[in-house]
């Protein structure tokens, strides 16, 4: 217990270091007011952005996306299109932005925005359920009225 009073100490120690340098730096300052400003950005969000991204500020927003590994990543090859995906970049970086968006869902101004991009990806309501589409059970067909159906027993009303 004593040890955690120790941390927690040179913890609140560094933070107040850390707030001191950044008022004193009149650019830090500003850019550090502008990020607090972004709703689900605190402290730690801030201070993490103006650390592991100096770039922020001075570089468009695509690049920004890809040092911070949120651009997405196309697999295409030839005729072939793959699926796009987001990885690299700074892992520290990512990691509190995830945390700020998730307290920015939160707040009313962008739950609306976070419920309909919810169901716009149209989310399964259980990873584990097979679609239809994606069955290889031989047991399992669809009859011509396209319900799904086992082959010992059948009784939509159009009945096959």
């Amino acid at each position: 217990c004593e040890l955690i009073a120790v941390l927690d100490e040179q913890i609140r120690r560094i933070d107040a270091r850390l707030a001191r340098l950044i008022d004193e730096t009149p650019d830090l300052a500003r850019r550090h007011g502008l990020l607090r400003s972004a709703s689900g950005i605190g402290p730690v969000a801030a201070g993490i952005l103006l650390a592991c991204l100096p770039e922020l500020g001075q570089v468009d927003r695509r690049a920004i996306a890809s040092l911070a590994g949120l651009a997405p990543i196309a697999h295409d090859s030839g005729l072939s299109r793959g699926k796009r995906s987001v990885r690299g970049g700074r892992k520290r970086v990512r990691d509190a932005l995830y945390m700020a968006a998730l307290s920015a869902a939160r707040t009313q101004l962008w739950r609306p925005v976070y419920e309909a991009l919810r169901a716009a990806a149209n989310l399964p309501s259980s990873p584990s359920s097979p679609s239809p589409e994606n069955s290889s059970s031989p047991s399992t067909q669809t009859c011509e009225n396209s319900c799904l159906l086992d082959s010992n027993q059948h009784s939509c009303s159009g009945g096959a």
